[in-house]
């Protein structure tokens, strides 16, 4: 988890990641860029997107994020942590902050709410947890 600058001036908490490769995700005159950092969220106008843009573009510092977006039925994203000590699950709106309240704790997982007309559907996505001896891009 980590709060990205979004285009319109805010600050949010996003779930990030690195690829080597954008893939179909990321549209680019010359097909798709290496080294690209995403970033997966929830907007009112748009629905799911992933936000990216590629380690390689000039002026990545000060260009906005590029987004696409993943669904336009997605009605929410939730974060569920898992407190080992207690022994017990929550499931919160935004994502929850470390006790120092410096950095943000990685949910376990995640769940998205999608809905079109009278039809409606939750899914959770389990999240891979980083160990020690782990790279970081």
């Amino acid at each position: 988890m980590t709060e990205i600058e979004l285009a319109n001036g805010t600050r949010e908490a996003r779930l990030t990641f690195t690829l080597p490769d954008g893939g179909k995700f990321t549209t680019w005159p010359e097909g798709p860029l290496p080294d690209v950092d995403f970033s997966l969220g929830f907007e009112e106008a748009y629905g799911l997107v992933l936000t990216w843009r590629s380690r390689t573009e000039l002026e990545r510092d000060v260009a906005d994020w590029h987004t696409t977006t993943l669904s336009p039925f997605a009605d929410s994203i939730r974060y569920s942590y898992y407190d080992a000590d207690l022994n017990k699950w929550s499931t919160e709106d935004v994502p929850t902050k470390d006790t120092g309240g410096e950095s943000y704790l990685q949910p376990a997982r995640i769940e998205l709410t999608f809905s079109r007309g009278k039809l409606k559907k939750v899914t959770q996505i389990e999240l891979p947890l980083r160990r020690e001896g782990a790279t970081q891009p």
